[in-house]
């Protein structure tokens, strides 16, 4: 698990970027974040998430969609995945995470991304965010073969102090994907030439 991630997460919110129908939004119920918004653009899917997560006043079901600017799309939906796609019949509308937490008054504790290969999309329309908030950072690399490398130097190139792992799941999400995981080194991390947070 992340070291010290539940003191980090306390009265702060999380972005569920691909939330499905609400497997890790229902695990992040228990931590001590102050609001799970769960973003999941397809409507049958939306649904579903709507349902599961209606008892938890905690995950706030979001119909939105997550990138790297504000737009309408489409998508094509089948078994293997939902992409966006000009071919795609299913018209959603995208925002970013930026625009989305502008004005909010809140505090971003953790950003987790499955998004079916628009992870360096949706990084890039939260950028303020993570420079601002320096959140926890979960993100999906699996998906896209240069996502691999791609994302671990853009979020290096902030110079924000983030210490980076490619781990197979991380704090307690149920999943076997290969996933980056981000968080602010520790002093004694950012003072270690050996550190993965200088060497993404």
């Amino acid at each position: 698990s992340v070291a010290g991630a539940d003191d980090y997460l306390r009265g702060k919110v999380v972005i569920d970027g691909g939330a499905w129908i609400g497997d890790t939004a229902l695990l992040l119920q228990d931590s001590p974040a102050e609001k799970v918004y769960a973003f999941e653009p397809i409507p049958g899917i939306f649904e579903a998430l709507v349902e599961v997560c209606a008892p938890f006043r905690k995950i706030q079901p979001v119909q939105l969609g997550l990138g790297k600017v504000d737009q309408e799309a489409t998508f094509v939906v089948n078994d293997s995945g939902s992409r966006l796609a000009e071919s795609g019949t299913c018209k959603i509308h995208v925002t970013t995470i930026d625009r989305f937490m502008a004005g909010r008054g809140e505090t971003c504790g953790l950003i987790k991304l499955d998004v079916e290969g628009m992870e360096s999309d949706v990084i890039e329309g939260a950028i303020e965010t993570i420079k601002r908030d320096k959140p926890i950072l979960v993100i999906s690399i699996y998906h896209n073969p240069r996502d691999f490398f791609m994302i671990a130097q853009r979020i290096h190139a902030l110079g924000l102090g983030y210490k980076l792992d490619i781990v197979p799941g991380h704090y307690k999400l149920l999943t076997e994907e290969i996933m980056l995981v981000g968080q602010i080194a520790a002093p004694e991390d950012a003072m270690n030439p050996n550190s993965p947070c200088c060497h993404p």
